[in-house]
This record gives structure tokens, sequence and C-alpha cells, in this order.
């Protein structure tokens, strides 16, 4: 209400009255704005160099927060149409371990889509990370060296975002797990206090089977005694002081597990089905055909590849050269054969070897990304996961002849572009949903009856990604905001 509407009736008002009282409502509403304004958009971009493609994220934030608090809310840019400024180019970075010198032109492809999304005179402020993971660690030290020689080098002489060095490189495991962990929890408003009680919410974990690797991450049970393998960390979040936040602890378990994702591990599979052909025939025929109870019958497919035991130290017979082979993997269509099969390969490997503390079920609800949506299409059907349900559909997918499957896939998919690329897709599909299926039951020990996984790719409209983490835990963690203190990055 204007100052001066509380006139009392038949008191003379003057004009210069009026003027006073006028400049006093504009200053108290200039006043009153410039308190709700936030300040300024700062901007920063990530480029996921996975082993599949590499893919670009804008991100924009205000400053809302107090001098104390420093909140930062990052969520993706929109362009003019008020799509996500998001952009992928394949093939992945790792990929040019031959040829490390058209790296960097790879990365910058993807940087000048950033620099179109965001203004200019906001580009010398803006810091740019390319993190690379599975893919890349797979590659050695060497390898690496020379692509991050030349990422570098194409990002400081090509472009004018604020860069310094050891913001392109290969995270670890564990990185990619907690920044996974993160965009979860805030993208479901899991930090900061409950509003009845006050308390500190709880939190999801968080399970990411991507193509070359698998992350978990989970907050410990307080009720575990010593637990080991603790990562504690420390964030800014909401709360019911009058600063608006307050420093919460959490202590994590991450595991990252290489060479786990669905592609890496059906590679596996191949490697180990030749291997013992091989043992049992170490003059082998040509071609080589090899019966696969993990692909239905009907389906062939080629593969070149060498042979590789169940046990990593195992050869085959010294007759046989050490070599990549052709070979043809003729389907059997057996879900019984191949889960046994899988079941060895899970526990073979670093998850059957590796101690891990208890998983809360009874309190920890969890998410499961990318494989754990896409693997089980068709074979579970909302998104919560229910084993009684994947079990039987999968026997019904795996047994199901590929020309019928197919001709489902056909009617699914009306045109022939989408249906020939759903096709190449799905020719793994009896495989991989076996092995999600084996993975959490038998590897990760969730129980048959644990209902509290969604399958999501998406919360709220915004697609999970481990790099919103990424940009969250440089804002808003304790470590994360010592490093942009030290870039003096605002």
């Amino acid at each position: 209400m204007l100052p001066f509407a509380h006139q009392k009736i038949g008191e003379r008002y003057s004009t210069g009255m009026f003027i006073r009282d006028l400049l006093i409502c504009i200053l108290q509403m200039t006043v009153a704005h410039a308190l709700v304004i936030p300040g300024n958009n700062k901007y920063a971009v990530i480029v996921d160099a996975g082993s599949s493609g590499s893919r670009v994220y804008v991100y924009t934030w205000r400053d809302v927060g107090t001098e104390n608090s420093g909140l930062k809310f990052p969520e993706l840019l929109k362009d003019s149409r008020g799509e996500p400024v998001v952009k992928k180019v394949s093939p992945g970075l790792s990929s040019y371990a031959s040829n490390p010198k058209d790296a960097g032109k790879h990365i910058s492809e993807l940087l000048k889509i950033a620099e179109e999304a965001i203004p200019k005179a906001s580009h010398s402020a803006t810091h740019v990370y390319v993190y690379a993971t599975a893919g890349m660690r797979l590659l050695s030290a060497t390898a690496q060296c020379l692509i991050w020689r030349n990422v570098r080098s194409e990002i400081r002489n090509k472009h004018s975002f604020l860069f310094v060095n050891t913001d392109a490189r290969t995270i670890s495991g564990k990185d990619e797990a907690l920044y996974g962990w993160i965009a979860v929890n805030y993208l479901l408003k899991r930090f900061g206090e409950d509003e009845h009680d006050k308390k500190k919410k709880s939190t999801y974990g968080m399970l990411d089977l991507g193509g070359a690797s698998m992350q978990v991450a989970f907050e410990l049970d307080p009720r575990t005694p010593n637990p080991k393998n603790v990562f504690p960390l420390s964030i800014r979040t909401t709360s019911s002081d009058d600063d608006g936040s307050s420093l919460q602890s959490y202590d994590l378990f991450l595991r990252s597990y290489l060479s786990y994702g669905a592609n890496a591990m059906r590679n596996r599979h191949e490697e180990v089905l030749l291997f013992e052909h091989l043992s049992h025939s170490p003059e082998p025929e040509k071609p080589i055909t090899i019966s696969d109870p993990c692909l239905q019958k009907g389906l062939t497919i080629d593969s070149t590849l060498s042979p590789r035991g169940l046990n990593d130290t195992e050869t085959p017979s010294k007759k046989v050269e050490e070599k990549e082979y052709n070979v043809q993997f003729i389907g059997e269509g057996d879900p019984d054969k191949c889960k046994v099969r899988v079941q060895s390969l899970v526990l073979g490997g670093d998850m059957g070897k590796q101690r891990a503390p208890p998983i809360p079920f009874d309190v920890t609800p969890f998410y499961g990304l990318s494989e754990f949506v896409y693997s089980l299409e068709g074979v579970s059907s909302g998104e919560i996961y229910f084993y009684s349900e994947a079990a039987e559909k999968i026997l019904e997918l795996c047994k199901r002849p590929w020309d019928e499957y197919t001709e489902i896939l056909r009617k699914q998919y009306g045109d022939e572009e989408t249906y020939q690329k759903f096709v190449r897709i799905r020719m793994h599909h009896c495989f991989k949903a076996i092995y999600v299926v084996t993975l959490l039951h038998t590897g990760l020990k969730f129980p048959e009856d644990y209902e509290k996984l969604h399958r999501v790719n998406e919360i709220d409209g915004t697609d999970v990604q481990w790099s919103l983490g990424a940009i969250f835990y440089i804002l808003n963690s304790e470590d994360g905001r010592g490093n942009q203190k030290s870039r003096q990055w605002a």
C-alpha cells in the first residue's frame, strides 16, 4: 500500500508532501525489489567424456544465499526454445588413444556449443571442466597423458573460458559414484533438515550401471560398528537457521567396479566362451562358431576378439596363438545356462573379492540409473523394480525366438530407421537383463523381496547425470568451496 494512502480525511495534502511521499514510496519499492532480485547469473561447463561418447552440459545458477551461506543451486541452462544446453558427440575420448592429436578437436566441438549458449561477457568468468570416466581409466597412463596434453592445449589456445590444467582429467570411480549420489539426492531435495523435526533428512542410495563400469554409493548405517572405507562429506544445505544454511555431514560408502559395465561384461562373456572353446579345440575350425545361451534362438552375432579365461591368469593351450579370432556366436536361448555363466562372471571379478559394509536395506531406498532402466525395459514394467516380475519376464524374453522378437519390435517401432536402431540395441537384451538382475541379487546381495529400487533416468523432469552432482559438489561442499576460492571464482 502507498505510504500516503492512510492520509486522514480533511488533512491538507500539499504538492510537496505528495512528492515527498512518492519519493519515499519509490525508494521503498526499489529497496524491496533489490532485496529479492538474485545475484548475477553464473555459468559452468562440464564435459562428461564417457566410454561411448562425450557430452557437454552447461549449468547456471544465481547467488541467492547470504554472504555466510553462499548457497548455490545449479540447473541446466536452457536455450531460446526452452531446451537444455546438452550435446553429445561420438566416439568416446578414449578412442583417440591411437591418434591423440585429434582429441582436442573432439572436445572443442562441444565447447563451441557452450560458447554460443553463454553470454560472451561471461566467458572469461565461466569455468570449464572435462572429466573422463571408465573408458579412459581402462587406458594406460601414457595413453591418457597424451590425450590430456592435447585436450588441455586446445582449451587454452582456442577458448576464452576460465580453465586450469587439472580440470581436464580422468576422475576416479569413487568421484563418479560421489557425484552421482549427490545428483540424485539434490534433485530429490534430500539435503537439509526435515521441516517437522528439524533433523537431517534421510538420503537415497545410488546405483549407476554404464557401459564400462558400475558405481555404488549410499549413506552408511550409523548402527554399523567401526565401518571401513568411509568417505566423509561435508556440504552446505538449507536449514531453518537465520542465515538459511547449515553444514551437514554424511558418511558415505563409495565404490566403482571397473569392467562391470553392461557392455564390458558382455564382451567378457564372449571372451570366456572363446577361451573355453579353444581350450577344447586348440586347432579351431574356420570359421569358429560357438553356441551362446545368452542369445535368443535364431540370432547370430559376428565378433572379433581375443580369448580370456574366467581367471585372468589362465591362458589357452600353447598350441593356440594368442591373437584375435573371428567368431560367430549362435543363439541357444537358454536363460538358466546363461544365468549360471553370468553368476560366474559377477563373482569372478572384484565384486566377488572385495568386502563391503552391509547396505541398510530396511531404511535406504535406491535409485538405479542408466542400464537399470535400459536393460530392464520390457521385463520391469514400472519405476519400482520387482524381482518376481523381472525373473518371469526374462524367461519369456530369452526363450522367445529372435524372429518373433523382431516382429514385436517392428510393431512397436513403426518407421524402418527406428526399428533398425532398436534391433541393434536389443541383440543383447537377454544377456543384459539377466546380468542386471544377477548383479543386484548375487553381486550386491539385494534381497529378492526388496521393493525400494527406483529405475529412473530423470527426476522431476531433469536428467540425472553425475555432472550435476559434480558442479553442486564444487559449489557447495567444503572441499569444493575451498577450491573455488583458490581459483577466485565467485
